[in-house]
């Protein structure tokens, strides 16, 4: 599948079993079909997670891919919980719950 481009920036994809997914809350802008995302991700690997870091210092978008469907968020703050899990909060970018071809 490609990657979509967005001001010149490719998100970062990560693919998660809904097992790896908690506490998860949408709360929708009004007018958009964009919102606040938030949830916990956990367990994950050192690697995962200074990814995740790494992303939100560099305000790079994140597409989360659980069972259901894409996920990409964008202006997303990573906050650690513990040595293998993270709490998650972003805008879910307009649009950015469809499938790309």
């Amino acid at each position: 599948m490609p990657k979509q481009e967005r001001r010149g920036q490719l998100p970062l994809e990560l693919q998660f079993t809904d097992e790896h997914l908690g506490a998860a809350s949408f709360a929708p802008s009004p007018g958009s079909d964009g919102g606040l995302f938030s949830c916990s991700l956990g367990p994950l690997t050192e690697e995962t997670v200074v990814e995740l870091e790494r992303a939100a210092r560099m305000r790079t978008p994140i597409r989360l891919r659980f069972s259901e469907r894409p996920l990409l968020l964008d202006h997303v703050t990573v906050e650690r919980k513990g040595p293998h899990s993270v709490r998650l909060v972003g805008h879910v970018v307009r649009g950015g719950t469809k499938e790309t071809a």
